[in-house]
């Protein structure tokens, strides 16, 4: 009887962790590139704990490593619709997940930070990202997620806004 307990503790633990584990993650350049990013992520469980840990790739002991609560919102835009399998099968889609979203703004121009999601410091893959060098004579040195070029301050700030008009869905706040 004890080792069937211990054995099903075990085995909820180990769903529980696969449940929390983040998928699709994305690192965006924020409004102000050189000192901004937003960090976006799904996971299946509502466990209301999500954070995204990050620090200066230097610092691979991540003794300075920063924490950053996320904004939680359940999306169900592709739920309750029909779709097709890769075989063109037609299937019933029931997707519902939790969009996770940290922006982390007072960065370093230039640098190379990683970040981890999840409830410690200590768990999750490692991710990298490098914000974009300071601005001279009030352009951008780089585009992070094209090929490089030069934006001034107000087209940086208008691909921003078109950007989070694309990103919005039905969703429901959970913060």
């Amino acid at each position: 009887m004890k080792r069937t307990l211990a054995f099903l503790v075990i085995l909820a633990t180990l769903f529980t962790l696969n449940a929390n584990d983040a998928y699709t993650v994305i690192a965006n350049p924020g409004e102000d590139a050189s000192r901004q990013i937003r960090i976006n992520w799904h996971s299946d469980n509502d466990n209301g704990k999500s954070h995204c840990f990050y620090t200066i790739s230097t610092d691979t002991a991540w003794t300075k490593a920063k924490k950053a609560k996320a904004k939680r919102e359940l999306c169900t835009a592709y739920d309750s619709m029909y779709s097709k399998t890769p075989a063109g099968e037609n299937i019933y889609e029931n997707a519902k997940f939790i969009r996770n979203t940290v922006e982390l703004k007072k960065l370093k121009p230039g640098t190379k930070y990683m970040y981890r999601i999840g409830n410690t410091a200590s768990e999750g893959d490692i991710h990298y990202f490098k914000t974009a060098p300071a601005e001279v004579n009030g352009q951008l040195q780089s585009f992070p997620i094209s090929t490089p070029t030069l934006l001034s301050r107000h087209e940086w700030s208008r691909l921003w806004q078109c950007s989070a008009l694309c990103s919005n869905r039905t969703k429901k706040n959970l913060t």
